[in-house]
């Protein structure tokens, strides 16, 4: 009936899930063959001419798959791999600092520091929402006010030192204590870590690579968050002294930024791109002698006043050839100027 349905076909042939005539000399033009393995492996990864695409069940989803994989080695290995692993490593410190598991598992602290009643626990917890609340509000407002770096050191001390005095409120027993601390952790947490995980990834990437960088980067987030809340419970079940691995982490992450994220506030997308291209750290370097020297912190700060004949210049349109210059010339980059 589906024969005649879909225009007919010789008696006994076999018509494949598009209703086309599968006869041995079809197959055959398609590079397979009638019967036995051939027929198992068109049926489970798809077949067809050249070119034609696969139609069989898991044929989209290897393409799909060796794209993937694709990708990420160009991100891992290619021209971006700097702000690649930048980006994966803001995420391990953003979940591995507990961020996430303190408010999944804000009731069970509670009662390792006494807390009796679920009720009770339950509107403590809220408290501690409310501070996570407070403190995106501040990040907001400080982000583009204190910039990058400063925002993610800060926040990294201030959240250990929070952690450290949950370590203290819940060895000592006192619930109004871990409130309070878990309350300021998640309130500096917030106001740092939060909200400037987000700006910092959608600043460190070309267009080119945006979209892929990006997905990787908050597939690594969650990734890392999971694995956090997992061993989470582990570690504090040791005693309070668990929480110290964490403020521990925090420290780390804070140090972390100030190594290796140079700052992009106030500065173009093309610029933070030509910085990661040309090197960040030495720009890093760049940026805290200006500070240092109370100078404004270019991009290039040390050559952005020099004509490309290096003539001291005072005019922005030969500020900007020299730029350019010694951000096309390879000889520059092999020189160690950035």
């Amino acid at each position: 009936q589906r024969r005649e349905r879909l225009g007919g076909g010789d008696d006994g042939a076999e018509l494949d899930s598009n209703g086309i005539n599968v006869t041995p000399e079809r197959i055959a033009l398609q590079g397979g063959d009638a019967s036995g393995p051939g027929r198992a492996r068109r049926k489970l990864f798809g077949g067809g001419m050249p070119g034609a695409g696969a139609r069989g069940p898991y044929g989209s989803f290897l393409r799909a798959l060796v794209s993937l994989f694709g990708k990420l080695h160009e991100l891992a290995t290619g021209e971006e791999r700097y702000p690649f692993w930048m980006a994966i490593g803001l995420a391990f410190a953003n979940q591995a600092v507990a961020s996430t598991s303190i408010i999944n598992y804000s009731t069970e602290l509670l009662s390792e520091a006494g807390a009796e009643g679920s009720r009770l626990k339950i509107m403590l917890s809220i408290l501690v929402t409310i501070a996570k609340g407070v403190g995106v509000s501040c990040g907001a407002y400080l982000i583009d006010r204190l910039g990058r770096r400063p925002l993610f050191v800060w926040g990294g001390f201030l959240i250990a030192g929070a952690m450290a005095g949950m370590f203290v409120a819940v060895r000592a027993s006192s619930v109004a204590l871990t409130v309070a601390s878990m309350s300021l952790f998640m309130l500096f947490f917030a106001g740092s870590w939060a909200g400037g995980f987000w700006v910092v990834v959608s600043e460190i990437f070309s267009m080119r690579v945006k979209s892929a960088a990006q997905a990787v980067a908050t597939a690594a987030l969650f990734l890392f968050g999971a694995l956090t809340d997992v061993v989470f419970l582990s570690i504090v079940s040791v005693g309070p002294g668990g929480l110290l691995v964490f403020a521990v982490v925090a420290v780390g992450g804070g140090a972390f930024v100030w190594c290796l994220l140079p700052e992009t506030r106030g500065r173009t997308l093309e610029e933070v791109q030509a910085i990661f291209s040309a090197g960040a750290r030495a720009q890093i370097a760049r940026d805290k002698r200006a500070a240092g020297s109370g100078e404004a912190g270019g991009v290039g700060v040390e050559f952005a006043q020099l004509r490309p004949n290096g003539a001291q210049s005072s005019s922005d349109a030969d500020i900007a050839d020299a730029e350019n210059a010694l951000f096309l010339s390879p000889g520059a980059r092999r020189e160690g100027q950035f």
